[in-house]
């Protein structure tokens, strides 16, 4: 797991974010477990915008990535798909799926090294 401060605005993600947000970086290896993480009681009141990257058919040698389920393609103008998150409610622990690269976006943290 990695956390940083998350870029305050990007064209390519619906919605933007504040200083003080912050972006979880999880990565789960396993074939077949969920891997869970439970956040401070101090952020339990948070939003997290969910982003969950996984192999096309749960192969990791698939030549397709899926976010939150749905397959990443360009548009017909060949631009980059909007990218959308899954909403979830930070008194829930966060759970990633086997073989997923997850980004949890931690919106009003109020982290202070991201103010």
């Amino acid at each position: 797991m990695f956390a940083f401060c998350t870029l305050l605005s990007d064209s390519a993600v619906n919605g933007s974010y504040e200083a003080g947000d912050v972006t979880l970086v999880v990565i789960n290896l396993q074939k077949h477990e969920e891997a869970t993480v439970d956040l401070p009681t101090h952020l339990l009141n948070a939003e997290v915008d969910v982003y969950h990257l996984t192999p096309g058919n749960n192969n990791l040698t698939s030549y397709s990535v899926l976010l939150n389920g749905k397959k990443l393609e360009l548009r017909d103008d060949h631009q980059l798909p909007v990218v959308t998150a899954v909403k979830q409610d930070a008194s829930k622990p966060i759970t990633l799926p086997p073989v997923t690269y997850g980004f949890y976006v931690i919106r009003n943290a109020k982290a202070a090294a991201c103010l």
